[in-house]
């Protein structure tokens, strides 16, 4: 029986469980279409011994490992991924481009332009303005070069929100083709009645520990907080950068706070849930983020939380009555 499934290439930069997100949207996806689309996932990776999320049954999975120093330039900068995209891509009826600073997502752009294959685009969140400022010479070369062309010449360009949409249009000069559909959640995910993970009440962070997640001043506020003799703080989530890490800790020692702050690593599955689960309060203060899954789980767990307004998602909560304007109410949200 011929096989009349569609081919679609999904282009990330990571299929890693430490790259949080994205590659769990990504992973969502291809679970729940699998049965109607042939999925392959295409990623670059500087780490070979990264733990990946778990394939949906059919779904295939190609990574190359980038090539330094032009990655160093580059993020995802990779000849054997320009190869297999010159010999592959004609056999896919679409490409499904994850973001967008990353060298694979402009390969895979100009290999689908070459070749008349449509392709959509999801930024998530990397045009917020934060992202935009966070190394602007790099990203004002490369955008006027590479990123506005890629998001011109896209079949579709897929907002998580109307603020990302804003965001789009402002860095393309676009406004059509832009279609807004919010992330969602696979809730078999979540399985309550785990052991509790930690053994004080606590104040969680979810999500990789880096500058524009808001993790010093999360600390900062903290410190000033008179509830923090009767609650922890405790962040769950992976770290790339030493140096920011570093500071971090150096900045607890000084403040006296060892003994109240907790850095447990990545966590998953059971374990992750159960840090949901028992905590009393999740908190997640960011400067700019996309659509940010680590609400939704806490949400889906039952845990009251205090979002940032650059999450970008606490409108969609107010308009369903599911948070308070922090700004305006002494209660917060």
């Amino acid at each position: 029986m011929k096989n009349d499934k569609l081919n679609i290439l999904l282009v990330l930069p990571s299929y890693a469980v430490r790259w949080g997100g994205p590659a769990h949207v990504v992973h969502d996806i291809c679970t729940a279409l699998a049965k109607q689309f042939r999925f392959t996932l295409l990623t670059t990776s500087n780490h070979q011994d990264d733990e990946i999320l778990p394939l949906p049954e059919g779904v295939e999975y190609i990574s190359f490992i980038t090539q330094k120093p032009l990655s160093n330039l580059w993020k995802s900068f990779s000849t054997e991924l320009d190869d297999w995209l010159e010999q592959n891509i004609r056999r896919f009826q679409l490409v499904h481009i994850h973001e967008m600073w990353h060298y694979s997502q402009f390969a895979a752009t100009r290999k689908a332009l070459k070749y008349g294959i449509p392709y959509l685009v999801s930024p998530h969140g990397e045009l917020a303005e934060w992202m935009i400022n966070h190394k602007p010479l790099r990203k004002m070369i490369f955008g006027a070069i590479f990123q506005k062309k890629m998001l011109l010449n896209a079949s579709l360009v897929h907002a998580l929100t109307i603020h990302e949409k804003q965001s789009i249009e402002q860095f393309s000069g676009q406004k059509s083709k832009i279609s807004i559909i919010p992330n969602g959640l696979n809730a078999s995910r979540f399985m309550n009645g785990v052991e509790r993970p930690h053994p004080k009440k606590y104040v969680l962070f979810l999500g990789r520990i880096q500058k524009v997640k808001g993790c010093k001043e999360l600390l900062q506020g903290y410190s000033q907080w008179e509830g923090r003799h009767e609650y922890d703080l405790v962040f769950v989530g992976p770290y790339e950068d030493k140096g920011y890490m570093g500071n971090l800790q150096k900045w607890i020692i000084a403040n006296n706070l060892s003994s109240k702050v907790h850095f447990k690593g990545l966590v998953t599955g059971q374990l992750k849930q159960a840090f949901l689960h028992y905590a009393s309060l999740f908190v997640l203060p960011s400067f700019s983020e996309g659509f940010p899954v680590s609400v939704l789980e806490a949400m889906q767990a039952g845990c009251p939380l205090i979002i940032s307004e650059n999450t970008r998602i606490n409108d969609l909560m107010k308009e369903n009555g599911a948070a308070m304007d922090g700004s305006r109410s002494r209660a917060g949200i």
